[in-house]
Parts: structure tokens; sequence; C-alpha cells
């Protein structure tokens, strides 16, 4: 598991946990609670591509002031080959021909965009993330 991917996460909950302890309930519900129902798709489609690349992780938000489903996926040599990347294709068509006026986007170690608080996640390592993140809020 990579760890600076992992340190990375855990300093995006932080902020995220921030940002809602400064602005309270309304930063929360407009970041990250409130999904359109595009969502079930995205997390069945991601479901389906981490069950035909195993070694991979996938996390999964839904960022409704961009109004954009942002999968984070691990690791980056896996994320940049043909295989991978062809799934990914067909996955991304599946959801603009349901949801032409929405956008999925797919990152890797990306230091501006990434998943600080997943309502879905696939694969080992990202497992791992949320249950730790989970941890985390409950205590």
């Amino acid at each position: 598991m990579n760890n600076s991917y992992l340190k990375r996460h855990e300093q995006n909950i932080d902020s995220a946990d921030l940002l809602i302890n400064k602005h309270g309930h309304y930063a929360s519900s407009e970041i990250t609670m409130v999904q359109p129902q595009s969502s079930s798709l995205v997390m069945k489609l991601v479901r389906e591509i981490s069950s035909r690349h195993k070694e991979m992780s996938f996390a999964y938000e839904f960022n409704k002031i961009s109004n954009q489903h942002v999968v984070d996926v691990m690791p980056k040599d896996k994320f940049t080959s043909d295989e991978y990347l062809l799934d990914e294709a067909m996955v991304t068509k599946a959801f603009i021909e349901a949801f032409p006026d929405e956008t999925i986007l797919f990152v890797c170690d990306d230091q501006h965009i990434t998943v600080a608080k997943p309502t879905f996640v696939a694969g080992p390592a990202m497992e791992s993330l949320s249950y730790e993140y989970h941890k985390k809020l409950s205590a």
C-alpha cells in the first residue's frame, strides 16, 4: 500500500473535517452528502470495473458544487495500463449515455482533485482507508 497516498488522503479528511466544523452542516451537505440518482450508476460501474481489476482500488465521491463524479484510482502503474484505460473508457461512455449533463472524472495521485470523503470504495487499499476514515469519525 502506498503510504504517501494514504497520508495525502488523511490530510484531505482532516481538511474536510475542519471545513465542516468551521462552517457547520451547510458545508457538509453542499459538498458530499447530497447525491443525484446518477451516483447509484457510478457505484455500479465502479463495482464492475473493480471486479475486473482486483489489484486496483477505487474511491468515489460526488461533488455537488461542480456537479462532478470523482473516482480516485490506485495504483498509478495499473491506472495507466491499456487494459484498465479501455475499461475506464467503456465506463465513461456508459455513464455519459445515461447522464449527458453530468461529468465523471477518474484521477490517480492528483494533488488538486481528490476524494476526501468517499461514499463508496472498492478494492483492498480503499477498504482499509474507508475503515480508518470511519474509525476517525466515530472517535
